[in-house]
């Protein structure tokens, strides 16, 4: 078997994967806003440019914000036992 050291661990844990994929999210966001930008800047001026970077910049912040909010969610409901099943207490006739 081959391991790749490069790719060792990467998928070890969801909440781990979760901010692995959301450091390339805002990655992409960042980058593809960046080029956006500058074609604004060069198309129609800079002010237009300006305008598109502080958007991207919001856009990745609102899109870590929102994970964030949502793993505090998820931790404090793993905190307080919300996440457990609940038994299943409904009686089914074909499973007599």
């Amino acid at each position: 078997m081959i391991d790749i050291l490069a790719l060792s661990g990467v998928f070890g844990s969801g909440k781990q994967f979760a901010f692995e994929a959301l450091g390339l999210l805002v990655l992409i966001l960042v980058v593809a806003g960046g080029a956006h930008s500058i074609k604004a800047h060069m198309r129609e001026g800079a002010g237009s440019g300006i305008t598109s970077v502080l958007l991207t910049i919001v856009h990745a912040a609102l899109l870590a914000m929102a994970f964030a909010i949502a793993a505090g969610v998820v931790a404090w409901a793993h905190q307080h036992n919300m996440d457990q099943q609940a038994p299943n207490s409904v009686v089914q006739p074909w499973s007599q």
